[in-house]
């Protein structure tokens, strides 16, 4: 076993120095100027204890009676006076609840709460809505013509009765020729659809040329100019 106190020939040899790398310099990435926060050293230079100079409050400017931050008096006023106790009232507090009377928890309800609404709303009787009662008689324009009827008076002018009664020979005679072609198939077995829409058709014709016939025949017509 070798002891590494003892002289050796390795400790003749040159060894050569090793220079140790010195690091760059450090340099933080805030501000160096920017201000400490939350110091208690002052900003200002040359700062001293206490007021600087000529600061020195003036012997008769002192804190008085009232005069202070809260700028009332220094004693606590209630609003309300305190209740005094009366004879016989209980005044300690109500009992801590022991470990063993815990409340009752998770339970969970069967009602399906979804179903029942539904129900409800079923049966529920509507409510009953009263019309709004309008009075006409308070209208402004209770008794008075619209405006409207003298533009249509305007626009419409009875038609002469020489054109009346040429309308409505014209539409006798249209009734005769239709009437006319409509015998001639009423008496007819229909064994083809043709036929039958045809008769159908003669029929609403018939019915409407009566119709304008009754009511040209009445009276005095009104057109549009």
């Amino acid at each position: 076993m070798s002891n590494l106190g003892e002289e050796t020939i390795f400790n003749l040899l040159p060894r050569e120095e090793v220079k140790a790398e010195k690091p760059p310099r450090y340099r933080s990435l805030f501000d160096p100027k920017s201000p400490v926060p939350y110091s208690t050293f002052k900003n200002t230079g040359g700062g001293v204890y206490g007021k600087r100079d000529g600061g020195s409050h003036k012997p008769d400017v002192y804190l008085k009676r009232g005069t202070g931050s809260a700028g009332g008096p220094s004693h606590t006023v209630r609003s309300t006076p305190e209740k005094r106790p009366e004879r016989g009232e209980d005044l300690r507090k109500a009992a801590v609840p022991l470990a063993k009377e815990r409340p009752v928890m998770g339970v969970k309800a069967d009602k399906n709460f979804i179903t029942a609404n539904a129900v409800n709303a079923i049966l529920a009787v509507p409510k009953t809505r009263t019309p709004p009662t309008i009075d006409y008689l308070a209208k402004e324009d209770y008794g008075k013509v619209p405006a409207y009827l003298g533009q249509i008076k305007e626009e419409v002018e009875p038609m002469p009765e020489d054109e009346r009664l040429e309308l409505l020979d014209a539409l006798k005679s249209k009734w005769d020729a239709v009437n006319a072609r409509y015998q001639k198939l009423c008496h007819q077995t229909f064994f083809e659809r043709g036929r039958l829409e045809q008769k159908k058709s003669l029929e609403k014709m018939l019915d409407a040329i009566e119709a304008d016939i009754e009511k040209i025949g009445k009276g005095p017509i009104m057109v549009k100019k």
